[in-house]
């Protein structure tokens, strides 16, 4: 279901001239599986951002994309949901949210940040990244179900207290600052925020054909050198114990009320 899903969104890629490349487990997956990892349950890809904005505002009416995942544009994060699917276990069950309409499965969209090669400043802007990221579903994560722990619960409140317009402006100006950069460092999500790695750019681009479970997906150029980095040079061993990564009790999206929707 997930490859049929990403067959669709290469297609999608390739028709409104965005590039893409598998990423996280999706990319071990290609290289250690020819395709999802068994016992993995999403499929996670990432585009630079003037592709991801191509690619998200070109029309698909089968396959929605939902882009409400950071304020007030769309920001580092998609979902682009599978039609007439349905998850056993909701987004946001285990935690005081609603899930969104769609309740389907999705292929995980990210952006590509250009990072500075201060390692000061990369630090700032991830610690501002995710503000941004956690912000629309700061309180429903406060205040979930979940033994999340007191320290983490305080750092949600704290985010989802931050104004709207601080917040746009706050996003608005990382943006800025990656897209007038040269910087040979790519982060993923905004401030690369998602995932502590930051990738020579010549490790991602220009993106290889990698078998998938039947299609030709792509990856990172040097896969094995991106590979290595962000899950160490082990990565080609499958740990001892594995389970589900858990998206069920993932949550989505929340407004600033604390109402969910």
């Amino acid at each position: 279901m997930l490859v049929t899903g990403l067959e669709v969104l290469d297609k999608h890629a390739r028709d409104v001239g965005s590039s893409y490349v598998l990423i996280a487990g999706s990319a071990l997956g290609a290289r250690r599986h020819g395709g999802p990892i068994p016992w993995d349950d999403d499929i996670d890809v990432c585009m630079e951002r003037e592709d991801f904005l191509r690619f998200c505002r070109a029309p698909l009416p089968d396959h929605p994309i939902d882009t409400r995942m950071t304020d007030p544009v769309i920001g580092s994060d998609a979902k682009f949901y599978l039609p007439a699917t349905r998850l056993e276990r909701p987004f946001g069950e285990a935690h005081n949210f609603v899930p969104p309409s769609n309740g389907g499965a999705f292929i995980d969209i990210f952006c590509f940040y250009r990072a500075s090669t201060n390692r000061w400043v990369r630090q700032l802007e991830r610690a501002l990244g995710w503000v941004v990221y956690v912000r629309p579903w700061g309180w429903a994560l406060a205040t979930s179900r979940q033994p999340v722990g007191l320290v983490r619960r305080i750092r949600h409140l704290a985010a989802a207290t931050v104004p709207r317009r601080v917040l746009g402006r706050v996003e608005r100006h990382l943006w800025d600052r990656s897209t007038r950069r040269t910087s040979s460092l790519r982060g993923i999500g905004i401030g690369g925020v998602n995932g502590r790695v930051f990738y020579p750019v010549d490790h991602i681009w220009p993106a290889k054909s990698s078998e998938f479970h039947g299609m030709a997906a792509r990856v990172p150029n040097r896969l094995n050198d991106f590979l290595a980095l962000t899950f160490g040079q082990d990565f080609m061993t499958p740990p001892a114990d594995v389970s589900d990564s858990g998206h069920g009790d993932f949550l989505v999206w929340a407004d600033e009320s604390g109402g969910a929707r």
